[in-house]
């Protein structure tokens, strides 16, 4: 399955709501195991997010935190876009987290379930 690092990101959340729902011990040790798998992807976005900061932005000599510049912003967003168009490959068939199969409904939050729906199957 190829996923984009944005949208990897923008699942970070959703992804942590899903690890706290109860599942049967298959689907729970699977989302377990993927859990750990993106954990290196997302470490190394923030690190490449944080080079770009650093590359385009401008150090507060009192508080000493980075802000893009913004002479710099329109080239760090492009920059940063670039960054989350990357694809990565994960091996993953989707969880199937439909009611006939859980015995159960599972409760997430729409916002949730849009974030999700590259990784699940809710029908």
């Amino acid at each position: 399955m190829q996923v984009s690092l944005g949208q990897l990101k923008a699942s970070e959340a959703s992804i942590g709501e899903l690890s706290k729902t109860v599942l049967p011990i298959k689907e729970a040790y699977r989302l377990g195991k993927f859990i750990k798998k993106i954990a290196g992807e997302l470490a190394e976005f923030e690190a490449e997010r944080i080079k770009l900061i650093q590359k385009h932005g401008v150090e507060d000599p009192e508080t000493k935190n980075t802000k893009v510049s913004d002479e710099n912003m329109e080239v760090f967003i492009k920059d940063f876009r670039e960054l989350t168009e990357i694809d990565v490959d994960l091996e993953w068939d989707k969880l199937n987290l439909s009611g006939d199969v859980l015995g159960q409904e599972v409760k997430l939050s729409t916002q949730d379930v849009l974030n999700l729906e590259w990784l699940c199957q809710f029908e």
